[in-house]
């Protein structure tokens, strides 16, 4: 009798580990079907735009999108990052500013809200990058922290971007720890794609915000996500500049 329970617990422990090993494949894998999916929507509505300069219909907004729109978003986020630069408020941290958004991007053609994608090769992640870190934000993808500069490039600009290390379904940042200085980050969205390289990291307390202001005539993107993993008490930060 004992044998028998012993081959039994045996065998629930063979097949709970079996489990344990393929769920966070399955589940890397669906995720990472969904943001493909969501890409090649993105892309395939970028082209027709550019080379149309007309989309007759968005699913999203039952309106019609133009060329116009981009260009119409591009310089409001413009706008937003100047204020940003010239009134130096950065206590977004303090009272969670950063998870307010009030650009609602499928006004301007951009489906699910998506604002573009961030790749890092090194660590081989694709992520779509939404604006405001709102919880459900973050179980989508990659975010960025209003309050800081809007991912689009420029003088003076400091865009950070945060995404889960220990989420369930895929890796996101967990490995964002591998990045090395010199690896290459593209930020890809509606008016192209932005080159930076991995110039700085480092290690500061959840509250530290001078270490995610902007730096005099820089271009910078910073990612941070929580640290060590899987505990969040500190967050682990990589800087990039344009290249």
């Amino acid at each position: 009798m004992k044998t028998r329970i012993k081959m039994f617990l045996a065998l629930v422990f063979f097949f709970l580990s079996i489990i344990l090993f393929i769920y966070p494949i399955f589940t890397d894998k669906q995720y990472k079907n969904e943001v493909e999916k969501k890409e090649k929507e993105y892309i395939e509505t970028i082209n027709k735009i550019n080379d149309e300069k007309e989309v007759s219909y968005n699913n999203d907004t039952n309106t019609s999108i133009s060329y116009q729109n981009f260009n119409e978003l591009y310089e409001l986020l413009k706008v937003r990052n100047k204020e940003i630069y010239e009134t130096e408020e950065y206590d977004f941290i303090y009272n969670t500013n950063y998870e307010y958004n009030d650009i609602n991007l499928s006004n301007y053609g951009l489906s699910y809200n998506i604002f573009g994608y961030l790749e890092l090769p090194s660590i081989g992640i694709t992520l779509p990058i939404y604006f405001g870190a709102t919880n459900s934000n973050m179980k989508l993808g990659a975010v960025h922290l209003t309050g800081t500069s809007y991912p689009i490039g420029g003088i003076n600009t400091n865009s950070v971007i945060a995404a889960h290390r220990g989420y369930h379904r895929t890796k996101m940042f967990r490995d964002i720890d591998k990045i090395k200085i010199g690896d290459t980050l593209y930020i890809r969205y509606f008016m192209g794609t932005l080159t930076y390289k991995a110039v700085k990291t480092d290690v500061i307390h959840p509250k530290d915000i001078n270490k995610l202001v902007i730096e005099e005539n820089k271009d910078m993107i910073t990612l941070i996500s929580c640290h060590p993993y899987p505990f969040n008490y500190q967050r682990y930060v990589v800087y990039f500049e344009r290249i």
